[in-house]
C-alpha cells in the first residue's frame, strides 16, 4: 500500500491534518510549533538509526521512506498532495537531522578536547 493509499484509509480523521494553510482545529504545519513534530522526528533519530549517517539524504532510500510511511501513521493530508507533503517533511527532517548532528559535534568535541587545553584557554 502506498503512503498516498494509507492517508486515505477509515478512521484517520483523529490525527492532525498537515495543510500549508492550517486554519482550524487539528490542523498544522511542519512550521508550526508544538504540533509534536519535532519531537517525533528527535525520537525517530534517537530510536530508529541503524547506523550513523551524515545527514538525511545520505540515508538508504527504503529507510528515508520507511521515516516517512511511519510518519503518515502519525498524520494525515488530503491523499493528492503526497510528493508535496513528503518534500516538506524531507526539507523539516533534513534541517533538524542538521541541527542535532551539530549539537552532538559540540559535545563530542568538548569531551575530547584534553583538560589542559580547557584550562587554558
Amino acid at each position: 500500500m502506498s503512503v498516498a493509499q494509507l492517508v486515505q484509509q477509515p478512521s484517520r480523521e483523529h490525527l492532525l491534518y498537515l495543510t500549508p494553510c492550517p486554519k482550524g482545529r487539528r490542523r498544522t504545519w511542519f512550521n508550526r510549533s508544538g504540533n509534536g513534530i519535532i519531537a517525533w522526528i528527535n525520537r525517530m533519530m534517537y530510536s530508529n538509526l541503524s547506523k550513523g549517517h551524515p545527514t538525511f539524504t545520505h540515508f538508504p532510500t527504503e529507510d528515508q521512506e520507511m521515516w516517512f510511511r511511519q510518519f503518515a501513521q502519525e498524520c494525515t493530508w488530503n491523499p493528492d498532495h503526497t510528493n508535496f507533503i513528503r518534500d516538506a517533511f524531507v526539507h523539516k527532517v533534513v534541517d533538524n537531522f542538521g541541527k542535532q548532528i551539530f549539537e552532538w559535534k559540540q559535545k563530542w568535541l568538548i569531551n575530547k578536547v584534553p583538560k589542559s587545553f580547557n584550562n587554558t584557554v
